[in-house]
């Protein structure tokens, strides 16, 4: 890897972040162009970066190899609740355990996700994070939403599921299976529509971290570990053990990089919706966002040692 490269990656999406927080403060953006803004980004923004990852065809010599790297990550997603639970048992998490949960589990794989690993690996690498992103959901909007709901059973349809990024990453995946070179009117429209995202998302989470109330960032001790578990040691831990079975290098640092993204905003979205802990889910998905510009670096660093 190239951490020239990287650390001026991380550098110019935190100057973004910066831009879209002097947006907010001197209101040319607010809660309202936020959330149309949020919107545009992820149903035309990330399915056009997913799509055109997959421009040129079949990125895997054989095309088996899809199922293989969907299984790998069906894997790692199952494994995911089980983990939160001893994490809340090492910082002895009593109250707000299930939204804990939720905020381990879920890390913001597509909005911050995609930009990053598409800035340090490039387009290619998109496709596994597109796969990544498909059990994933089905994760969130079951068992994800039932943490958030105090507990109860989530209600859900087939609706739930389907987006325009996973519609999106189903369509990547029959243009590997079908091994199909786009026409290059159709990529390269896919590619513009797709370099809205970093920008725009960057922008929207600096806005959005503008609106939170910093005297109540640190009052929970329990958040500073957690950042610690979530941004680094999780994620070394499964790259560790992915390394060892798993051949697929490219496969492996994206998992792993995907893992150690910031706590998913949807963790904001869904307290407001069910009533939960906003102040915590706020100021967890802040300062994780923040502290993600210095430890996926710093990841990437420890991972290339390895």
């Amino acid at each position: 890897m190239d951490f020239s490269n990287i650390f001026l990656q991380m550098f110019i999406l935190f100057s973004l972040m910066i831009v879209g927080y002097l947006c907010n403060h001197y209101h040319i953006l607010g809660k309202a162009e936020n959330k149309m803004l949020s919107k545009l980004v992820m149903t035309v923004g990330v399915p056009g970066l997913i799509i055109a990852s997959v421009k040129n065809g079949c990125p895997f010599d054989d095309r088996m190899e899809l199922f293989y790297v969907l299984l790998v990550v069906s894997g790692v997603n199952m494994l995911l609740p089980p983990i939160s639970i001893v994490i809340n048992k090492i910082l002895h998490v009593q109250e707000d355990s299930s939204l804990y949960k939720f905020m381990f589990i879920f890390p913001n794989a597509g909005f911050i996700g995609f930009p990053v690993i598409s800035a340090i690996f490039g387009e290619g690498a998109l496709i596994y994070a597109a796969l990544f992103q498909l059990p994933h959901n089905v994760l969130m909007y079951t068992y994800g939403i039932s943490l958030v709901n105090g507990g109860h059973r989530a209600k859900t349809s087939l609706k739930d599921f389907i987006n325009p990024c996973i519609v999106a990453a189903l369509i990547a995946c029959v243009i590997c299976l079908c091994d199909i070179k786009e026409p290059q009117m159709i990529w390269q429209s896919c590619t513009y529509l797709g370099n809205i995202t970093t920008p725009l998302g960057m922008l929207i989470i600096g806005s959005s971290l503008a609106d939170m109330d910093m005297k109540h960032v640190l009052d929970d001790l329990k958040v500073i570990p957690f950042i610690f578990l979530k941004l680094l040691l999780f994620p070394l831990i499964v790259y560790g053990i992915m390394h060892m079975f798993v051949t697929n290098e490219i496969l492996v640092y994206v998992v792993t990089i995907t893992l150690a993204m910031p706590v998913a905003t949807n963790a904001v979205i869904m307290t407001n919706v069910y009533d939960g802990n906003v102040q915590l889910s706020s100021k967890t998905v802040f300062l994780t966002t923040v502290c993600s510009i210095l430890s996926i670096p710093l990841l990437c660093m420890i991972l290339t040692g390895f």
